[in-house]
C-alpha cells in the first residue's frame, strides 16, 4: 500500500495542476479552446517537452470531452491518463470510463506529429472507440483514423496508399492482429512505395493482459501461394549436366 501511495504522489500533484486550470478552460470560447492545439505545437517546437505541457493539454482535452461528448473526466480518470502517459499500466474496472481516459494521453502525444495509437483486442472495440471519440480530436484539430477496413468494406482491399494515410494520422485506432500483420507485410515489402508504416512513437494497449500475454502465444504466420509456377527446374538440370568438370568448374 505504501508503494502505491508513493507511486501516485507525483500523478496527484499533476492532477491538482490540471484541476486548477479547469476554470480557465471553461471560460474559453470554442475557438480559443481549439487554438490551444496550435499553442502546444509551437511550445514543442521551441523545446518544451510533453511533460511540460501535460497539465494544460490534459485540461484542454478534458474540457473538449465535456463540450463535444457531454462527458467530463473524473479525477480518477485523469489519474489513469497520467499513468498511461508515463508508460505505466493503469488497471480500471469495467464502467470506470477507460475509453474516455485514452483521449488525454492520445491527444498529448498526437501533438508531436509522430503519431499515437490505441490498440485493442478486437475490431468492434477499435471501430466503436474511433467513431465515438473522433469528434473530440477533430474539434481540437487533430486527424484520426481506423487502421483497417470495417465490415462494410470487406470486399474492398486495403492498398499501401490507404494504409499510409491511416498510419500518418495524428491518432490511430487499430487491433493487435491488424497492427501485427501490417508490421510483417510492411517489412516484407520489396519496394519503398509498398511500405506504409512510420516509426512507432506512442501506443496505448487496451486489455493489456490479453494483447501482450494471451494473444502473444499465437504465432502470426504470413503465407501465400506462389503467383508464378517455375518451369525452369528441368532446364537448369539439363544445363548443369552439360558442364564439363575439367573445364567449366572446380570442386575445392
Amino acid at each position: 500500500m505504501l508503494t502505491d501511495t508513493l507511486r501516485l504522489r507525483k500523478p496527484r500533484k499533476i492532477l491538482k495542476k490540471i484541476n486548477k486550470l479547469a476554470p480557465r478552460m471553461r471560460k474559453m470560447s470554442d475557438a480559443q479552446l481549439q487554438n490551444q492545439t496550435q499553442i502546444f505545437r509551437e511550445l514543442l517546437k521551441k523545446g518544451k517537452t510533453l511533460e511540460d505541457i501535460l497539465p494544460e493539454a490534459f485540461a484542454t482535452v478534458r474540457e473538449a470531452d465535456y463540450r463535444v461528448l457531454g462527458l467530463y473526466p473524473y479525477d480518477v480518470q485523469v489519474l489513469g491518463a497520467i499513468m498511461l502517459s508515463q508508460g505505466s499500466i493503469a488497471e480500471m474496472k469495467t464502467g470506470e470510463g477507460k475509453t474516455l481516459v485514452a483521449t488525454m494521453p492520445l491527444y498529448l502525444n498526437g501533438l508531436t506529429g509522430k503519431g499515437a495509437m490505441l490498440v485493442t483486442p478486437n475490431g468492434y472495440l477499435a471501430a466503436r472507440d474511433e467513431k465515438d471519440l473522433a469528434p473530440v480530436y477533430k474539434f481540437l484539430g487533430l486527424t484520426v483514423s481506423l487502421a483497417f477496413l470495417s465490415t462494410d468494406d470487406e470486399e474492398q482491399k486495403a492498398t499501401p496508399q490507404m494504409k499510409r494515410k491511416w498510419y500518418a494520422s495524428d491518432i490511430t485506432y487499430t487491433t493487435a492482429s491488424s497492427l501485427a500483420f501490417d508490421y510483417l507485410f510492411n517489412n516484407l515489402s520489396s519496394t519503398k512505395d509498398r511500405q506504409y508504416l512510420r516509426p512507432f512513437n506512442f501506443v496505448i494497449i487496451d486489455e493489456v493482459d490479453q494483447v501482450l500475454l494471451d494473444e502473444a502465444e499465437s504465432p502470426f504466420v504470413v503465407s501465400s501461394k506462389p503467383s508464378v509456377q517455375s518451369n525452369l527446374y528441368g532446364l537448369a538440370d539439363q544445363f548443369v549436366n552439360l558442364l564439363d568438370s575439367e573445364k567449366d568448374y572446380e570442386i575445392p
